[in-house]
């Protein structure tokens, strides 16, 4: 394989590709029946951005599983007491019927997405319970009446143990108005609302490093042991992987064995019988510095490549979803470039520490 990569100071375009490859990720993935590979659907940019067109075919063409930046979300989809607005959603989920991609539901329930109509946060705590209880079904009958087989699996709950280093749920609505079982509450409304559904629970942090005491990770495996113990059923964890090259490279913060740390946590979850995905991931390479060398993209690339090569060795891992497209809309904003595309819809060098992996 044959490509060059170097920064020109004027049009800040980073590289020149020299080889032309065959397959796609997708195909690949397929053909050689490894987990799905995916990316984020955007709705601007598929539908009525300029380059929508290209957006929409490099989306479909290259990868067989996706997710919503917003348009799943509980604030868009909740609009009233009993009411819901599917519109986003089902544009969402009618492209990815349309191209035989699979959709990765996110989230269910999320401290960070909650209604906005007037009146919610008042409600007794009984009958907010109800009423996300009534969301959870609506939403998950909605999906397997009108898009039967598309949703691959649901984060039920997302972002729930304590950011603060404590052993202890994060505090939220949920937490305050359900209860300290909130989550079990969460996992069995989603089952009895669809019994052939996988349920996920989604969560950063919690792989661990040579200098992190591995305290989220270790509340994780004590949430699901407990949801396991009591008889409620869970597929897989999930963790937002967003990184950065700055990160990787600081021996204050990262060293080699890092990814063994990795492989542990995730042969844990393996021995609970989970499957383990990344449903977020995403590597930064300028860090709000001004300007861009080829070193920081040829680094984003080996760190692509050291996760390819780990989760390639996991029979559990049902998924990698990259969270966006392109560099040219990304969730950082202009001055990062942390995907596997760059803006012009080019794929960089950590696309092909994908590429490599997969075939």
């Amino acid at each position: 394989m044959l490509y060059c990569y170097f920064c020109h100071p004027a049009t800040r375009n980073r590289y020149i590709l020299l080889w032309e490859k065959e397959y796609s990720l997708r195909e690949f993935s397929e053909k050689n029946g490894h987990f799905y590979i995916g990316s984020l659907f955007n709705m601007a940019c598929v539908r009525d951005l300029p380059g929508h067109e290209k957006f929409a075919s490099t989306l479909a063409n290259e990868f067989n599983i996706m997710s919503g930046e917003f348009e799943l979300s509980m604030e868009k989809i909740w609009k009233g007491p009993y009411k819901y607005d599917f519109t986003y959603a089902d544009i969402l989920l009618q492209f990815a019927q349309d191209h035989n991609i699979k959709v990765k539901w996110t989230h269910l329930i999320w401290h960070d997405s909650l209604p906005v109509w007037d009146g919610f946060e008042d409600m007794p705590n009984a009958e907010i319970e109800n009423a996300f209880h009534k969301y959870v079904d609506t939403v998950m009958h909605h999906c397997k009446a009108y898009f039967p087989g598309v949703v691959y699996d649901y984060n039920v709950v997302n972002e729930v143990i304590n950011p603060d280093g404590e052993n202890s749920l994060r505090p939220t609505i949920f937490l305050e108005k359900l209860g300290p079982d909130f989550v079990k509450k969460a996992f069995i409304w989603a089952h009895h609302a669809d019994s052939t559904a996988r349920l996920y629970i989604c969560e950063y942090d919690i792989l661990g490093n040579e200098n992190d005491n591995l305290v989220k990770r270790d509340y994780m495996v004590q949430l699901v042991t407990d949801l396991i113990n009591d008889g409620v059923h869970i597929d897989g964890v999930a963790e937002q992987a967003h990184l950065t090259t700055e990160y990787m490279v600081n021996p204050d913060y990262h060293t080699p064995q890092d990814m063994q740390f990795w492989s542990e946590s995730i042969d844990i979850f393996a021995s609970h019988g989970l499957n383990f995905q990344i449903p977020e991931m995403t590597i930064q390479i300028n860090n709000d510095k001004k300007g861009l060398n080829s070193e920081r993209f040829q680094r984003q690339a080996q760190i692509v490549k050291e996760i390819m090569d780990l989760l390639l060795t996991k029979p559990n891992v049902d998924a990698l979803i990259f969270w966006g497209l392109t560099d040219g809309h990304n969730y950082y904003g202009p001055d990062e470039f942390p995907l596997l595309f760059d803006e012009n819809f080019v794929p960089k060098p950590c696309y092909f520490s994908v590429y490599e992996a997969l075939q």
